[in-house]
């Protein structure tokens, strides 16, 4: 499946889903926040397409994903405060 390349300069370039996941994998771990990020920056109609192949890859791109993501965050967070 084929998505739109947002980092193109030509509006109709599209690049592969899975290949964008993987360039992501190779560049953060997976609870990184770079996924959701992309999503959000994807014109709606290529983002069921991201979504499906980053479930393939078992990547969970929902909104409770997200807010676990961010709660195991702040908890780091204010560990890593309550250290130092």
């Amino acid at each position: 499946m084929r998505l739109t390349n947002i980092y193109s300069r030509h509006p109709y370039d599209v690049i592969r889903a899975d290949v964008v996941i993987e360039r992501m994998e190779k560049m953060a771990n997976r609870s990184c926040g770079c996924y959701m990020d992309y999503l959000l920056k994807l014109p709606l109609k290529d983002r069921p397409t991201f979504i499906g192949a980053a479930s393939r890859r078992g990547i969970m791109l929902t909104l409770a994903e997200e807010e676990s993501c961010h709660r195991a965050r702040r908890e780091l967070e204010a560990e890593l405060a309550a250290d130092y």
